[in-house]
């Protein structure tokens, strides 16, 4: 059975172990890959080095010739998995999709709550980030513009129930689980025991590459930022006698930024390790979030003036303080010493948010990708889809 794997982006070893390639590779499969950042962002954009060992093939596209000819090869037995968006662009690939009947399935794995925006909201969002491609994206949206045609997902992989809200009571689903709780289940399957430890989950605000990237605005400079949650640490250890660890943003580069959480431990990717051998998680707005309702820890929500006021996804905070019936401890506000006044600690809130976001009851305990490959074999709409072909 062939995979076309669609990435509107450069992939790494890491992308690869996330999205299945490694694990689709290692059950056989023909795993083929399409990597399109430069139809996508910017025709300067550097392709990765990185390839996956065993894959079947690989096409670096620099036009859509390009693509319309990777996917015209596909053979009969094949299904996409695609990770691509609602852009013009996307829609361009999706309907070349639809004219070689290549089936595709994509991942509906919401990782936290999502806020309703207004029209205006909306709007506004938009013209902060606006670049010229953005604006050429608005104009083909636009009704009188030609579109091409393309089919709804094969199926989606969901995660939690809240999948079904989110793309419709019409969409074929098929419910494995978060990516995240393949790291609850490596934990569970090795527990260690508890430190005298709360963990701060780090988001990078001042310095994330994304502000520079994608106009998102993070709402925090580092003078004020750094100074107010040492604060809020500096209470937290001084009242329970716990050390507080910073579980490192994937994306940051503290060796560039030396001191700025005093001298606490940093620590890059283990999160779900830390979380599961702490007593308390200190977060803002993380998706790591998981983790600390998987594990079932007391967590005490953060913000600030300057995240409150200009963070672009404050909103989504907003959300996931209300999912959790939560207060924010805000330092420029309130006294850090107050910080037991704002923790939550495991209740029934608990529960649905690992149901509605995170894994529905009764799927399998195995890893995301273990099942999905189960699946691809065997679930009767890809054996129909590949018959239709």
């Amino acid at each position: 059975m062939n995979i076309y794997y669609l990435f509107p982006f450069n992939i790494s070893q890491r992308d690869c172990e996330r999205f299945g390639v490694h694990e689709l590779i290692r059950r056989g499969f023909n795993v083929h890959l399409l990597i399109m950042p430069r139809l996508f962002y910017s025709r300067s954009v550097a392709h990765t080095d990185y390839l996956p060992e065993g894959a079947a093939s690989v096409m670096k596209a620099q036009t859509m010739q390009d693509v319309r000819a990777f996917i015209a090869a596909a053979p009969a037995d094949s299904v996409a998995m695609s990770y691509l968006g609602a852009t013009p662009t996307d829609r361009k690939v999706l309907g070349i999709l639809k004219q070689y009947r290549l089936p595709y399935i994509t991942a509906g794995l919401m990782a936290i709550p999502i806020p309703q925006f207004t029209r205006r909201e909306k709007a506004m969002r938009l013209l902060r980030s606006l670049t010229w491609k953005k604006a050429m994206q608005a104009v083909q949206r636009l009704p009188f513009f030609p579109k091409p045609e393309i089919d709804r997902p094969l199926l989606i992989l969901g995660a939690g129930t809240f999948t079904k809200t989110w793309f419709g009571p019409s969409a074929n689903i098929a419910y494995i689980h978060a990516l995240d709780y393949d790291l609850y289940l490596q934990c569970k399957a090795d527990p260690q025991p508890e430190t005298e430890t709360a963990v701060f989950l780090d988001q990078y605000f001042p310095h994330h590459p994304e502000a520079m990237t994608h106009g998102s605005k993070m709402g925090a400079t580092p003078e004020v930022y750094y100074p107010g949650m040492r604060r809020i640490f500096d209470a937290v250890e001084q009242q329970t006698g716990l050390r507080v660890v910073i579980a490192a943003h994937p994306r940051s580069e503290y060796e560039k930024h030396p001191g700025v959480f005093g001298d606490r431990e940093i620590i890059k990717g283990n999160s779900a390790e830390l979380i599961s051998r702490c007593k308390l998680v200190i977060l803002h707005n993380s998706t790591s979030v998981s983790f600390g309702a998987l594990f079932g820890k007391p967590m005490l929500f953060t913000t600030t003036d300057q995240l409150e006021h200009g963070y672009a996804g404050i909103k989504y905070f907003h959300k996931l303080l209300a999912t959790f019936g939560a207060r924010a401890l805000n330092p420029d506000v309130h006294s850090p010493d107050s910080f037991r006044e704002f923790i939550v600690t495991p209740n029934e809130r608990y529960r649905e948010f690992v149901e509605q976001y995170i894994k529905v009851p009764g799927t399998p305990e195995k890893p995301f990708w273990e099942a999905v490959a189960d699946m691809l074999t065997t679930h009767p709409a890809i054996r129909e889809a590949m018959a239709r072909r």
